[in-house]
């Protein structure tokens, strides 16, 4: 099928990397591999994060003149009509003005990946967008809801018969590394940065650097890297941060007061370098205040790597308290010192921990298994019938 693939939030060529871009080009591939001709129909980004009504009533106007140029142009012939609209990403900072319109003026399917909708917002600065959010939700053949607070969500709000069905958010497959080839990756890294010491056990996080919550993570992160150092003084090791973003100076300057020759913050890493430091890291190390999910916690996971998070819902999507990490109650800064301290101090337990947190990334949140739902649910040979029992 030819699909037209919208992703409101950020388009898939956007310049910050984010796990939202990762997810967006992530499911564009996918939808490939499955069989599917996506292409984009519109790079519209509609996320406004201020909650700015007068942004936001502009945004609906120009995806309503989107989608009727879009429908124009399809209905005279002046490009290939899609055959399914699929929008990647809707919520109320980012909702989908467009594929709606386009969807019913051409009698086809509309499906949403990753969708949410938190009724608190009906009434709030971010009004119009939930309203645009909750028509497409509406107005969905099937919603593939990522976690299952979202689903949870959706049906409190769309009533539970509505077309929604849990999709595992997924990566690619990464080779775990052996204590052989991390030893390599450890000497690659090093020789690139002469300050990293490859004969201790590194600690890893990819995230970007922003205000809000990230700031707020790392802030959390800095302090129990304190505490590790301070309550398990015996414990060597070195943290590695890949990441940049506008909170950068922020940040920095609060580890200045770690200890020198244990941090190391090597600003945005290309996909070959991040690939490097997940086979070289030990332990993967990052609070996840806000997270849906978290990308970074399952390409860690694909990497071979144990994590250690808070116990936020969203964290528990991907990460399981002794399989293949250890969460620890958010904002306990000692109990976060001692889960890391605990990984560090025991090798057998990181090792194997981290062969679980592998084996489940494969099996459940791996790129083949994604494109095997997909071409069940989204057959490339032939019309879809009904999504709704195809999905079910």
């Amino acid at each position: 099928m030819r699909i037209a693939y919208y992703a409101p939030m950020k388009t898939l060529d956007d310049p910050t990397p984010s796990g939202d871009r990762r997810m967006a080009q992530l499911f564009f591939d996918a939808l490939k591999s499955a069989g599917h001709e996506p292409f984009i129909p519109s790079t519209l980004v509609t996320f406004e994060p201020a909650g700015n009504r007068r942004v936001q009533t502009d945004l609906a106007r120009q995806g309503a003149a989107i989608a009727k140029h879009l429908v124009a142009g399809y209905r005279r012939g002046d490009m290939p009509r899609p055959d399914l609209w699929f929008t990647y990403h809707l919520y109320h900072k980012a909702p989908d003005w467009i594929g709606p319109v386009v969807a019913e003026a051409l009698q086809i399917p509309y499906v949403v990946a990753e969708a949410s909708l938190a009724a608190k917002r009906k009434d709030g600065p971010w009004a119009i967008g939930y309203d645009g959010a909750l028509r497409a939700a509406r107005s969905a053949d099937l919603i593939l809801a990522i976690t299952d607070n979202d689903e949870a969500g959706l049906k409190s709000v769309l009533g539970p018969d509505a077309p929604v069905h849990r999709f595992a958010p997924f990566i690619e497959r990464h080779r775990p590394a052996g204590n052989r080839s991390r030893s390599a990756a450890k000497a690659s890294l090093a020789r690139i940065y002469p300050g990293l010491n490859p004969a201790m056990p590194w600690l890893l996080t990819v995230a970007m650097m922003r205000e809000g919550t990230k700031e707020a993570c790392y802030s959390a992160l800095g302090r129990s890297l304190k505490a590790l150092f301070d309550n398990h003084p015996d414990r060597l090791w070195q943290f590695i941060a890949c990441g940049d973003g506008p909170a950068r100076g922020d940040i920095e300057a609060s580890y200045w007061d770690l200890p020198g020759g244990r941090i190391a913050l090597l600003g945005e890493a290309d996909r070959a370098l991040l690939d490097l430091c997940y086979q070289a890291a030990d332990v993967y190390v990052w609070p996840g205040y806000g997270e849906a999910y978290g990308v970074a916690y399952l390409e860690a996971a694909a990497a071979g790597l144990p994590t250690v998070a808070c116990a936020h819902p969203g964290v528990r999507e991907v990460v399981r308290d002794r399989e293949t990490g250890l969460l620890v109650p958010p904002g306990e800064i000692d109990a976060y010192a001692d889960a890391v301290a605990t990984l560090l101090g025991d090798q057998t337990f990181r090792i194997t921990m981290g062969a679980r947190a592998h084996e489940s990334a494969v099996a459940l949140h791996g790129f083949d298994t994604a494109v095997e739902t997909l071409r069940a649910i989204l057959p490339a040979d032939k019309p879809v019938p009904a999504l709704r029992t195809a999905a079910s």
